[in-house]
């Protein structure tokens, strides 16, 4: 075969992987809606029949035998389900998914190795006669997926990502009126004064079409949360199969679109929380019929656009936790004195502590303490928020919020003692007037004010940057604390709301982030670094990670 052949044979197979991937995250997806209550089966299976048919012929077509014998197998299952000559049985679905599973594996295995082959013989056995052993043909165990690792298959970094020609195309067509404008200009500049008016409005023309085009070329990089989604409802399915739990687990908001970088990112924490909510959070079937409640029990996913941010929140309507009992095992692990007095919000954000954990055995799923601190960890990174709402023997509800991209988002521009800062939009929950509210010093430096029904801790920006000078010190005085000036910036640390005292807010804009130096990425709650409108740089503070892990909460409840 020539080098152009073998060339075409690679884009080819190439075409195909990339093909093959979507096709098996539909095929689960089908699989997985089987199973669910007035689902139409016959409709269905015709559907899997169809991606059986093309996986096996595509992949005949660029010389992958292996997976295309595979493939003709499951057909022929599939064919028999739909003839009703093969019941469609729990077990049987299960069979199909580890099938998925194995091709799955098999697809990315390729995907760094076109020459690889497979050997499918002992489930190629279990295929051929799905009934001829019904040991075999129940539920297999489920591999659990662990946070910080991996599923058990050859993984690679997809560093590409699908573009449809209309973005492409539009691009293309933003760049054409920019040449055209550009062009404009270049005219002008023969005669600055009498083409003045000209001038201005092709700039305020090219300002809008850059603005254009900067949203045009962030969205190429932006994917939709379907494929994220449906790897979720394949972990709830697992758990609850594992856990011998009914759950029934809907999503909405699938299709909207973030920076692919995100997505990627988020995978870890929203596993462990689908895990957890089902592990830990919903009863047994026989515990929620003594409860008087339905089963199944509900598990939904849900994804929404707030402003510059975005909202992920997972919900369950199971056993709810309890503030005491969490406080009661965070004293026996040593997390906290037995003496500390919490309020609900502390208590529940216990949970976020490495090492805490209210499972007495470790098992496959959880019991180790550590994935609801990767959850916070994973959060902080993305510039995020989490928050916790739980009520006993109703449920609880995580709330992620999250920027839309981590290289363009709406920040405030703020100034500090003659400093500039950008404070992400996506952790301020609130901008308060510190003209309208009396404070109260609490120690040295630290004060707080009543805010509607609680009172709020407030510190002090020029503070937390150890910029802070003996003038801003002394501010905190009793005499200058009644008269307070500025702007506080209301945040929530880990369910803890904060509040952050600037000098004012410059405005609201859209920020390009630049990573920080080697020499500057050891700076403490600076997160990165953007240029402003006059040239000059500003650091882009994460509130999050600059905010201390405690602030007065004995007089939050001094206050309740």
């Amino acid at each position: 075969m020539g080098l152009l052949d073998e060339r075409t044979l690679k884009d080819l197979r190439q075409a195909f992987l990339d093909e093959a991937e979507e096709m098996l995250e539909q095929w689960e997806s089908i699989l997985l809606s089987l199973s669910k209550e007035g689902a139409d089966q016959k409709a269905l299976l015709q559907e899997l029949k169809m991606l059986a048919h093309s996986f096996k012929g595509s992949g005949k077509a660029v010389n992958f035998d292996d997976i295309s014998s595979f493939g003709h197998h499951l057909e022929t299952l599939l064919i028999d389900l739909a003839d009703h000559k093969v019941s469609l049985t729990p077990g049987v679905v299960e069979l199909l998914l580890t099938c998925n599973d194995t091709l799955r594996s098999d697809v990315r295995a390729l995907s760094h190795d076109h020459s690889l082959r497979f050997d499918h013989s002992i489930l190629l056995g279990r295929l051929l006669d799905p009934l001829a052993n019904p040991e075999n043909s129940g539920r297999p165990t489920p591999i659990p997926v662990q946070m910080g690792s991996t599923t058990p298959t050859v993984v690679s970094n997809n560093d590409s990502i699908r573009v449809p020609m209309k973005r492409i195309d539009d691009l293309l067509n933003a760049f054409g009126e920019q040449v055209i404008l550009l062009s404009s200009l270049d005219h002008c500049k023969d005669d600055l004064e009498q083409n003045r008016d000209e001038i201005f409005r092709t700039i305020f023309n090219l300002k809008k079409l850059a603005f254009d085009m900067q949203q045009a070329t962030m969205t190429l990089r932006t994917v939709n949360l379907r494929g994220l989604f449906a790897k979720l409802e394949r972990v709830a399915h697992d758990t609850a199969t594992a856990t011998g739990k009914q759950v029934q687990f809907s999503i909405s908001g699938a299709d909207i679109e973030l920076d692919k970088a995100i997505v990627d990112q988020l995978s870890n924490p929203l596993t462990h929380l689908i895990r957890n909510a089902i592990d830990h959070g919903i009863e047994t079937p026989s515990d929620r019929t003594a409860a008087g409640k339905i089963t199944p029990a509900q598990v939904t996913i849900s994804a929404t656009r707030e402003g510059g941010s975005f909202v992920i929140v997972i919900a369950d309507n199971g056993y709810g936790m309890d503030p005491e009992v969490l406080r009661q095992k965070a004293v026996e692990r040593g997390l906290i004195s037995a003496e500390q007095s919490l309020t609900t919000t502390e208590s529940l954000n216990l949970i976020f502590e490495n090492g805490f954990t209210t499972q007495k055995e470790v098992t496959e799923i959880s019991g180790r303490g550590v994935g609801m601190s990767v959850v916070r960890e994973m959060v902080k990174s993305l510039k995020g928020t989490c928050e916790i709402e739980s009520h006993k023997g109703q449920g609880s509800r995580f709330r992620l919020k999250l920027p839309l991209s981590l290289s363009l988002f709406n920040g405030l521009l703020v100034e500090v003692s003659g400093e500039r800062f950008v404070v992400p939009s996506s952790q301020v929950s609130e901008i308060v007037n510190a003209a309208n509210h009396e404070f109260v010093k609490v120690g040295q430096y630290q004060q707080a004010i009543r805010l509607r029904e609680s009172v709020l801790d407030v510190l002090e920006l020029p503070s937390l940057l150890n910029i802070a000078t003996k003038t801003a010190m002394e501010k905190t005085s009793d005499n200058a604390i009644k008269n307070r000036r500025g702007v506080i910036l209301v945040t929530d640390s880990a369910g803890q709301r904060v509040g952050v005292r600037v000098t004012r807010i410059i405005g609201l804009y859209r920020i390009v982030q630049k990573p920080l130096s080697p020499e500057m990425a050891v700076c403490p709650g600076a997160s990165g670094v953007t240029i402003l409108g006059d040239g000059s740089p500003a650091f882009i503070l994460d509130l999050v990670t600059l905010l201390p892990a405690k602030t007065s909460s004995t007089l939050t409840q001094r206050a309740a």
